[in-house]
C-alpha cells in the first residue's frame, strides 16, 4: 500500500504496476473531470488523461517530480488540454484556408463544395485517428504544432531518427488511405468546373 507521493513515485520508477494502478484508482476520475472543463468533451478528456498516464509510465524511470503528484498530473493534463485546443484551432484555420482558396479559385460557394470540404476534413481526421498512437502524436506535433524533429524527439524522449520514421510512416499511410478519396474528389472537382 502506498502512503505518500514519494512511495508512489518510487514504485513507478521501479516499474511497479501496483503503483501505477494506485495512481489510476485515486486520481483518474479527478483528472478527467478537470480535463472536461478545458476540452469540453468527455471522450477527448479521457483520451488526454490516458495519454498523460501513458507518458508517465513510459518515462517512469526519468520522473523528476518536485511538487505533489496530484499537482504534477493536473499540470500535465492542463498542458495537454491546451495543446488539444491549439490543435483544434489550427485544424479550423486550415479548413477555413482551404475552403477560402477553393472559393477564390472557383468564384463560387456551393452546397456541394461545402460538403466536399467537410467530407475531406472528416476523411483526413479519420485517417489520422487510425494511426498508431505514437505515429499520430509525432505527426500532429510536427504538422499541427509546427514542432521541429529535434523538439519532438526531446519532448517524447525518443531519437530524431525515430521521429523521422514516424513522420514518414504517417505520410505514407495518408497517401495510401486517401488515394481513392482524392481521385474521386479530383474527378468531381473537374466536373464542377466545366
Amino acid at each position: 500500500m502506498y502512503l505518500n507521493d514519494e512511495d508512489i513515485i518510487s514504485g513507478l520508477k521501479r516499474g511497479d504496476e501496483k503503483a501505477y494502478r494506485y495512481l489510476y484508482e485515486h486520481l483518474y476520475k479527478i483528472l478527467c473531470v478537470f480535463a472536461v472543463k478545458w476540452a469540453k468533451d468527455d471522450y477527448i478528456a479521457e483520451t488526454i488523461v490516458g495519454d498523460v498516464y501513458l507518458s508517465v509510465w513510459q518515462q517512469r524511470d526519468k520522473l523528476n517530480i518536485q511538487q505533489s503528484l496530484r499537482s504534477y498530473l493536473l499540470k500535465a493534463v492542463y498542458n495537454r488540454c491546451l495543446n488539444y485546443i491549439d490543435y483544434q484551432k489550427r485544424q479550423d484555420l486550415l479548413k477555413d484556408n482551404i475552403y477560402k482558396e477553393f472559393q477564390e479559385e472557383n468564384g463560387i460557394e456551393t452546397p456541394l463544395s461545402k460538403l466536399m470540404m467537410e467530407e475531406m476534413e472528416s476523411k483526413l481526421n479519420e485517417c489520422i485517428g487510425m494511426m498508431p498512437p505514437i505515429t499520430k502524436q509525432v505527426f500532429c506535433l510536427s504538422r499541427f504544432n509546427n514542432l521541429k524533429y529535434n523538439e519532438i524527439a526531446e519532448l517524447l524522449n525518443i531519437s530524431p531518427d525515430v521521429v523521422k520514421y514516424h513522420i514518414k510512416s504517417a505520410l505514407k499511410r495518408l497517401r495510401n488511405d486517401l488515394k481513392d478519396f482524392m481521385t474521386e474528389w479530383i474527378i468531381l472537382f473537374f466536373f464542377m468546373c466545366q
